[in-house]
């Protein structure tokens, strides 16, 4: 900060994400010019940004601060914002001042219009207009303010996002739109369809195509966007929350695999996904649009008997004959992500009661074409005499 009046420029501190800071050191009616540093481990904007003069008179500010990377290439560009507070042009008492906590004649706000909060723990890159620096720091700074901007998401919290793991950005300039790809040593996917930033409050579907490796999906994202909390701008500040849309979470004593279909039921060569038994969620992706998912125990002799849409699997391993009924369902939070669990069934949807004389025999159908009069049919199972099966 530098008075007009002067020549040399004074450092008046550090300011924290969603702290303030006052400078006594002028007074209501003096002109100050204004420039920024970004304290960043990697140093990489490590020279003072441009600057910008607020005057006693300013009330508003169309100007912002520039800076640029150390190599000289990109540039961040922060919003500069004035609010003169009622009682600096006496319309309130004096002793109402009193009760103000840190009162101050004028407020500067010094903002970014984005705030980017990546969930995802995808390998993914963005494109847009403004610049993006990440915040590379893991320290539990980062973790806060990832975790205070969740809090204050009208659409919900999602129960499994760690905000420890979560990727934060921050873009400079205005920017409308933000598109997305993937990336790996070798190559990228094409931009997904462009996100538009500027509608508030609402959530999108996004489609990232694949890589061209086969064993890499289509990823299959949802946005939130809504007003970050007061501390971090409130509604000069849009906050973007990425998640994945779909999860699994496998609460069997067994692992399962998942691969992803056509519409047909072909499956599309993709490596099937692995999700192991008492584990958290993890992200499964395939586009909902184009195709369905199906799954299996990875056991030996274990198979799954069951009709489409179905929601009560029966699993029977053939080599034992023990047999388990486990129950999928859907769980949705506030937010628009789905989150699919695996369980055993807290209740058997049929049970056989054998209370005849005669051991009886019965077979589970597993899929059929009615009009064709074909039926497939699992393998028998044999109830004696006041017995019972599941």
């Amino acid at each position: 900060m530098k008075p007009q009046s002067q020549t040399a420029w004074v450092n008046i501190g550090q300011v924290t994400s969603g702290s303030s800071l006052q400078f006594p050191m002028v007074t209501n009616e003096s002109s100050i010019e204004l420039r920024i540093k970004v304290i960043d481990d990697n140093r990489t904007f490590p020279d003072w940004s441009s600057s910008v003069v607020i005057s006693k008179s300013t009330h508003s500010i169309d100007d912002d601060l520039v800076l640029t990377d150390k190599n000289g290439i990109s540039s961040l560009r922060v919003f500069i914002g004035v609010e003169t507070n009622r009682w600096s042009r006496g319309d309130i008492l004096a002793d109402q001042i009193k009760m103000k906590k840190n009162a101050a004649a004028r407020t500067i706000f010094v903002y970014l219009p984005t705030i980017l909060v990546d969930y995802t723990g995808q390998d993914i890159e963005f494109m847009s207009s403004g610049s993006l620096l990440k915040q590379r720091d893991s320290s539990c700074r980062a973790s806060q303010i990832c975790g205070s901007l969740r809090q204050a998401n009208p659409f919900g919290q999602e129960d499994n996002a760690a905000d420890s793991d979560a990727v934060l950005y921050f873009i400079g300039g205005k920017t409308n739109a933000l598109a997305i790809r993937q990336f790996s040593h070798q190559t990228t996917s094409s931009w997904s369809r462009p996100i538009l930033i500027g509608a508030r409050k609402s959530h999108h579907r996004i489609v990232v195509p694949r890589l061209s490796s086969p064993t890499r999906p289509a990823l299959v994202l949802c946005a939130t966007i809504h007003d970050a909390p007061k501390i971090f701008g409130g509604k000069l500040t849009n906050v973007l929350t990425l998640w994945n849309k779909y999860s699994l979470l496998n609460q069997l004593p067994i692992d399962i695999e998942v691969i992803s279909t056509s519409k047909s039921g072909t499956w599309l060569k993709q490596k099937p996904l692995v999700v192991h038994c008492n584990k958290s969620s993890v992200p499964l992706h395939f586009d909902d649009n184009k195709g369905f998912i199906r799954l299996r125990p990875k056991e030996l002799g274990l198979i799954s008997l069951r009709n489409h849409n179905d929601i009560a699997i029966r699993l029977r391993n053939k080599l034992s004959g023990k047999a388990m009924i486990v129950t999928i369902e859907i769980s949705k939070k506030s937010l628009p992500s789905l989150t699919f669990v695996i369980r055993r069934s807290r209740a058997v949807p049929f049970r056989i009661e054998n209370f005849s004389s005669f051991p009886i025999q019965f077979a589970q159908q597993q899929h059929g074409i009615i009009r064709k009069a074909f039926y497939q049919w699992s393998n028998s199972t044999i109830i004696l005499p006041y017995h019972q099966a599941d």
